[in-house]
């Protein structure tokens, strides 16, 4: 389930920002949102750097993050990017949910324009199920969880001692960006060069976005 923007292109069209000061804290898997971290609140929370790649573990399988920023100082449109979140993630900003996405390869984001404040605080939650029984599992991992390069059997998941108990990735493992852009967002673009009879001849297909909803033509 994905109801945000793909974003596979980086959008450059007035400048963007790293977002950083992030805080993190563990919570069991599907709990958070009565605890208020929806909204920030709760405790726990401790610095963490962000981009980096987490490992959940059985009892240890969802992270929040939380960060504040000020509104930029931007006349268009501010859009959320997020490089890359394992597995499945929420994102709310000032405590509305913006959507959510799963996966971990694609880049996704959100248009945060009409929702910003002066002050804003952000939070994404990843969660990251460890399925220790193959035959019930729900998740695709590939590699992650399910090749045959690891030396031990599947079948021998929920039994394993430690320090070899099974890990799979989890978090923000890619930054997460606020990318300054006008009404109109790229998704994708696609160049397709030919040559014959010594001429050359380029087609450009592209797929745009339109942020704010105007008549456009063009």
């Amino acid at each position: 389930m994905s109801d945000s923007l793909f974003m596979p292109l980086t959008q450059r069209a007035a400048g963007r920002r790293e977002l950083s000061g992030w805080e993190a804290v563990w919570v069991p898997l599907g709990e958070g949102e009565a605890e208020g971290l929806t909204i920030g609140r709760g405790t726990g929370w401790k610095p963490i750097e962000v981009p980096r790649q987490l490992a959940a573990r059985e009892g240890r399988q969802s992270v929040w993050y939380r960060v504040e920023f000020p509104r930029p100082d931007h006349a268009g449109r501010v859009v959320l990017r997020v490089g890359g979140a394992f597995l499945a993630t929420n994102v709310w900003l000032n405590g509305r949910l913006l959507g959510s996405h799963y996966g971990y390869f694609a880049p996704f984001g959100f248009d945060l324009t009409p929702y910003l404040k002066p002050e804003n605080m952000l939070v994404i939650c990843c969660e990251s199920a460890v399925e220790t029984q193959p035959e019930k599992k729900r998740h695709i991992m590939g590699l992650f969880n399910d090749g045959d390069l690891k030396p031990y059997p599947a079948s021998a998941y929920s039994s394993l001692p430690e320090p070899y108990g099974v890990e799979v990735p989890l978090g923000l493992w890619q930054p997460v960006q606020l990318e300054y852009v006008g009404p109109i967002a790229v998704d994708w673009l696609r160049l397709k060069p030919t040559f014959e009879a010594g001429d050359g001849r380029l087609e450009v297909e592209a797929r745009l976005r339109n942020l704010d909803g105007r008549q456009m033509d063009g």
